[in-house]
């Protein structure tokens, strides 16, 4: 037993097949009886697996409880049925034996405690590890080692297989919503649910999403500086540029100067231009665009963003790289080291021996934060650590002093944690709808102002290879885009909307097809053809959604409110944008056919005559929109009388030793893809959270 874990494959054997497991365990127990060291690495896999197997069966040891069982679990329950007396009670011993030893555990404490291993839980980690001598981290991530499912992380081609797992996504889903039409206000219009990934493993998203590196423009950040002078101070252009650089390591070959001036070529987050090229038909998509006078862009996140060009991509040699590859996994390295410290403050004389370093603790769900009888010097709640279940249990993590929480959960879980631990409106905090009586600690307006980015689909069949015929294994999707001012009237844009140096529409286009309705429909044949598609994205919107606890429950998801399209400039501006996505496709060569689908054929019946109203145009589009999957701004960055619930600092209002790191505190959302925008957030919170508690611990 003492080896059998030795190899992966062994593991992934023991840990799939319950009954092994009850064998191995038993075996194991029989033999170490005596010697029931909770330490023990194997005994920890045993109770990881074995022990909650041996509970079920237990506890499903009649006929009554199989029948009550879930169906899947049906055959599992039926073949332990038989529990003779003997393992019964050898069972129930070890249970006691392992409950026992538990609580002779001693308390766990760290001097930061950062919840969510996603991108800016990734960089923070490094960043405190590298630069603070001395210190205990622990990362508690809600999801799997991204080990666990490597080949689907890491295969580029294979990200929209990791939507929608339980493996590693969250499942959400979001809120219908009735709301009234745009073109004709006197119509009621449905937005459809949709599910609503989100990353939930080591990496978090970076793991998950589509690997486009894109940073959002200059003139955005300005905005968040120009809350005031604090703000200026630390979010001014400048300071972002830094922390941009500062993470990135660009590989694109013979950069000009120009490209040097904007890029990193130190940081740890890989960025690379496609692997082998791109699909021929992207290639033509961009021709195409040149054609009608849209202008070339070898750099989005240069010194403008409109035009026309090739995405660079989080990759490195063509895999994945995302922020737990490249921030986490230099963190780990970090060497060990045991010192003494004050158990319970500076003037103590009760010292412990600690270990400096990070601890990544997975399958960890933070259910609510932990605070202080004793209100702080100004009335503040004051954060001593935090609960989280493991192993089906319920445990507890406390701060050292000068010690800090940080939540890196993301837009959606941060604002659910702090909600659930008494920060956010009283209006959801006790809500007799959702039989929740919270106690309201800071009233705040946590949970509002959620931004996203809509994005629509606009699909056309080729005569060319694409990823259905000819799967390029190094191939993100998305490979090209369009960057453009789209029109409030819903007009086709201009030439001058494309020359526009502050685009609000991006198109990302990919030699695929993302449109379920075309290659998964219900009623008739899937297309099996050759086809691409350019999906359109408001990267500027007006429309803020919000979100609502489902319940006091911490499992229970919060309630996804996206509002898509309740601005009219939102719905025409997207309205403009499909106009230019299907004369692109009308513009191809004619060597390649292409075709749209989907407008007035067997996949959909959107256009009733030779041009398409706005009102069918807005049917299509409710209908037609999903995520981008980046959603931020739920614990927006602001000063408390604009509805703020952090400072310019990060912190929580109204409470102490508490902060929030990641998207949701963007007071507004930034025009692209959110993982670069959050990694360089972290990065510059690390130097404040640094700089503190250096002061606030005497060090150097």
């Amino acid at each position: 037993m003492g080896n059998q874990f030795s190899s992966v494959d062994d593991y992934n054997s023991y840990a799939q097949d319950p009954k092994s497991a009850l064998e191995l365990a038993l075996e194991y127990i029989r033999e170490h009886e005596d010697d029931l060291d909770p330490r023990n690495p194997n005994l920890a896999v045993v109770r990881g697996h074995a022990r909650n197997a041996l509970q079920r069966a237990i506890a499903r040891s009649t006929e009554k409880a199989v029948e009550r069982s879930h169906p899947a679990l049906s055959q599992d329950a039926e073949s332990m049925l038989h529990l003779d007396e003997e393992t019964r009670s050898l069972w129930e011993q070890y249970i006691a034996i392992r409950d026992q030893a538990d609580k002779s555990v001693q308390k766990e404490s760290y001097d930061f405690i950062i919840v969510g291993a996603g991108t800016a839980g990734c960089v923070l980690a490094r960043e405190l590890i590298k630069k603070i001598k001395r210190v205990s981290i622990l990362v508690l991530e809600a999801g799997p080692c991204d080990a666990q499912i490597n080949d689907k992380i890491h295969a580029p081609f294979d990200a929209s297989a990791l939507w929608s797992t339980s493996g590693c996504d969250w499942g959400y889903r979001t809120q219908s919503q009735t709301m009234k039409g745009t073109v004709d206000p006197n119509e009621d219009l449905t937005n459809p649910s949709f599910a609503y990934p989100r990353g939930k493993v080591w990496g978090g998203s970076s793991s998950t999403n589509a690997m486009i590196y894109i940073r959002g423009q200059r003139h955005e950040y300005d905005k968040w500086a120009a809350q005031g002078p604090e703000y200026r101070k630390i979010w001014n252009w400048e300071k972002c540029l830094e922390a941009f650089k500062a993470t990135e390591i660009n590989s694109r070959p013979e950069p000009n100067v120009a490209f040097q001036s904007f890029h990193g070529s130190d940081g740890l987050l890989h960025v690379q231009d496609s692997n082998n090229g791109i699909y021929p038909v992207m290639q033509d998509v961009i021709d195409t665009a040149k054609m009608l006078n849209i202008p070339e862009n070898f750099d989005f996140n240069g010194s403008t963003q409109n035009g026309v060009g090739k995405y660079q991509v989080t990759m490195k040699n063509g895999r994945r790289w995302s922020f737990a590859d490249g921030y986490l996994t230099e963190a780990l390295k970090t060497r060990i080291e045991a010192y003494s410290k004050p158990s319970d403050g500076s003037q103590s004389r009760k010292n412990v021996t600690v270990l400096n370093g990070v601890n990544v603790k997975s399958e960890s769900l933070v259910t609510r934060i932990l605070w202080h009888e004793k209100k702080g010097p100004q009335g503040e709640a004051v954060a001593k650590g935090v609960e989280y279940i493991y192993q089906g249990k319920k445990n507890k993590v406390h701060l050292n002093p000068n010690g800090e929480l940080l939540l890196s959960a993301g837009a959606i879980n941060s604002p659910q944690i702090l909600m659930l631990s008494g920060i956010g409106p009283t209006s959801q905090l006790q809500n007799a709808k959702t039989e929740t009586n919270i106690e309201v600690l800071v009233d705040l307006p946590v949970g509002r102002n959620l931004w996203d980015h809509p994005l629509c689909t606009v699909t056309a069949s080729v005569k060319a290879q694409t990823m259905q015929t000819n799967l390029h294994a190094w191939s993100n999707g998305p490979e090209v885009a369009i960057f453009h001012k789209g029109d409030d009237k819903g007009k086709f844009p201009k030439e001058a909307n494309f020359n526009n140096e502050k685009p609000d529409m991006q198109h990302s286009c990919s030699a695929s097809i993302f449109d379920q309705s075309i290659t998964n429909p219900k009623d008739v044949a899937p297309f099996t053809g050759d086809g691409f598609t350019l999906a359109p994205v408001l990267n500027i919107p007006e429309s803020v959604g919000w979100l609502e606890l489902g319940s006091s429950n911490p499992v229970d998801p919060p309630k996804i409110f996206v509002n898509y399209y309740d601005k009219p400039s939102d719905l025409y501006r997207m309205m403009s944008a499909i106009k230019l996505a299907r004369n692109v496709i009308k513009n191809m060569p004619e060597k390649l056919e292409a075709k749209e689908i989907g407008f007035n054929d067997k996949y959909g019946d959107w256009q009733s005559g030779n041009e398409m109203t706005d009102r069918e145009y807005e049917s299509y589009i409710r209908a037609k929109t999903y995520t981008s999957f980046h959603p931020c701004g739920t614990t927006k960055m602001a000063p408390k009388d604009k509805d703020g619930v952090v400072d310019h600092y990060l912190r929580v209002y109204g409470t102490k030793n508490l902060r929030v790191v990641d998207a949701s505190i963007f007071p507004e959302i930034p025009s692209g893809n959110l993982n670069a925008p959050t990694g360089m957030v972290a990065w510059r919170a690390s130097t404040f959270i640094i700089e503190d508690y250096k002061s606030r611990a005497g060090l150097q």
